[in-house]
This record gives C-alpha cells, sequence and structure tokens, in this order.
C-alpha cells in the first residue's frame, strides 16, 4: 500500500497538488487515497499489471475515457479541473476523480439497483471509441492457462474449468445478443449510495457485450456464495435485475452468471492473498465443477 501512496503523491505532485494530510480510503485490489485539503481522490489499480500485464494501459484508457464521457452522470466524476489519467509512475498508474461523498453501502432497494444500472447503460450507449467484444471473458481463458502449476487449484481443476470455459464460450457465441458498451464489473461493491442517488465507480472492466454480462456481475456472487430464496441477498437482486427490465429467470443470464463465475474465481485466484477471499475463489471453483444447476 505504501508503493501506491507514493505513486497516487507523485502524480499529484504533477499538477501541482500537494496534500498535507492525505487519506487512505480503502485499500484492496484498488487504492483509494483522498488527496486532502483537496477534493480529488487517486485511485491506484493495484491488481492490474498481474492480470493485464502490458494490456493494463488500454483498459484503464477506457475506464478514463468512460469517466470522462459520463461526467458524473450515474457515475463518478473526473476530478475538476484535472485530467483522469491514466497516469503511469514507475510501474503503478493512477487515475484522478472527483472526491465522492457516500453513505458507505449500495442502496438497499432493487427498483432503485435496477434502474440505475439500465440508466447508466443508457448514458453509456454514445461512449465513443471502440471496446473490446466481451473483453473480461476473452481474458478469462489466459487467467485460467496461468493456474497451472499454482497451488490454488490442482491440474485436473484447472483443465475441468478450461473445458466449462470451452463450453461456455460456445455457447455464448451460438447466440444471438444485443452488443453495447458496459460497465463490465457490476456487482453491488461498485455501486454507491449518495445524497444525489446511486453512483457507479471503478468502469476498468468497461467493454461491449450484452446487458446480461452485467446484470450476472450483479447477481452471481450472492447465487453462488449467499443464501437464496425470500428475502435473501440473491432474492433482492433477482428483484432489481426485474426492475432493469430483464427477466431473472432467462437462460441468457443463467449462462452468462457461469461466465461472471469463471471470471470471478480465475481473477481470484492470481490476486486475492487474504484468506477469505481465496476462500470465496474455492466456492466459485467448485459450485462450477460442482454442476449447479440455474447458472451463477
Amino acid at each position: 500500500m505504501d508503493h501506491a501512496v507514493e505513486a497516487a503523491l507523485a502524480v499529484a505532485a504533477r499538477f501541482g497538488l500537494f496534500p498535507d494530510d492525505p487519506s487512505v480510503l480503502r485499500a484492496a485490489s484498488n487504492v483509494l487515497v483522498h488527496l486532502r485539503p483537496y477534493p480529488v481522490v487517486a485511485r491506484v489499480p493495484v491488481s492490474v499489471v498481474t492480470t493485464r500485464g502490458s494490456d493494463a494501459t488500454a483498459w484503464l484508457a477506457r475506464e478514463a475515457a468512460a469517466i470522462h464521457h459520463l461526467a458524473g452522470r450515474q457515475a463518478v466524476a473526473p476530478a475538476d479541473g484535472f485530467p483522469v489519467g491514466p497516469h503511469r509512475h514507475g510501474a503503478m498508474f493512477v487515475l484522478l476523480t472527483g472526491l465522492l461523498r457516500h453513505h458507505g453501502r449500495p442502496p438497499r432497494t432493487p427498483d432503485v439497483i435496477g434502474r440505475s444500472l439500465r440508466r447508466l447503460h443508457e448514458d453509456l450507449a454514445d461512449l465513443p471509441g471502440e471496446l473490446p467484444e466481451l473483453g473480461v471473458l476473452a481474458e478469462t481463458g489466459g487467467w485460467l492457462e496461468r493456474l497451472h502449476g499454482t497451488e490454488s487449484v490442482s491440474p485436473s481443476e484447472v483443465e475441468a474449468l478450461l473445458k466449462v470455459y470451452e463450453e461456455v464460450c460456445e455457447e455464448i457465441a451460438a447466440r444471438d445478443w444485443h452488443s453495447r458498451p458496459l460497465h463490465g464489473d457490476a456487482h453491488l461493491g461498485n455501486l454507491l449510495d449518495t445524497p444525489e442517488g446511486p453512483v457507479w465507480v471503478d468502469f476498468e472492466d468497461v467493454h461491449r457485450g450484452p446487458v446480461e454480462w452485467d446484470l450476472a456481475a450483479l447477481v452471481a456472487g450472492p447465487r453462488v456464495l449467499g443464501r437464496v430464496g425470500h428475502g435473501s441477498a440473491a432474492d433482492l437482486l433477482d428483484r432489481a435485475v426485474a426492475a432493469y427490465g430483464a427477466d431473472p429467470r432467462s437462460g441468457a443470464l443463467d449462462l452468462m452468471v457461469r461466465a461472471r463465475t469463471l471470471t470471478a474465481a480465475s481473477w481470484s485466484l492470481l490476486v486475492e492473498s487474504d484468506s477469505a477471499g481465496r476462500a470465496r475463489a474455492r466456492r466459485r471453483v467448485d459450485w462450477l465443477l460442482g454442476g449447479a444447476p440455474g447458472g451463477d
């Protein structure tokens, strides 16, 4: 984390910002540093080089373009007077955004969640520039291959996961989808409740694809890792999908939930260092290889 803060302060200095009381707001796969007293937050995506290597710059440039395009509509706003980035300091990248005042949690009502994602998609519809088609899913095969020789999963499990990945990609290719710009990682951890309404953050995975990819990101975690049934998180998010205007029980969504879980499991096994994160990844692997019906 110290290196991330150092990168944030070095980039801030390039633009004449010399915070006297920087504060780490979050330290996980992204480190967020409030450059106090300025209303500017430096976001340092520390896992991006591990997972994306030389492709990291292109992904972060698309994120910056999305933030700039949305200009605060359903999304974290650019910092006033400073380019979003990505700015490089050594091996690290930094993006500058405005300070977001929020309640520390996502909205609690499914209607608000579903409608906010639909409005975000509408605002992203005219995002300029080329976006990779289902770009995160395309990366997932490489992430799975990199699990060979690790202690996270056995060689036979890696081969089984690659077979599931191939089957899922074939099923997706056989369907007729409407492709559009997406958030790319639209789980509840990236949606914040603010006094002005719901705001989406972390556009690092922005790409093109069917809306079911983003809807799957919303529901996959609770379906695979949590409780199901009336009143559960899975039930709440199924109602959010309905509020979006989609069918939470569609085969298309079930398929994308499997795809999303492959991505989440492989990413977590590559970058998660804490026991809780690795345990969640293990549960995803078990779900994928256990033949659970209905999709994650």
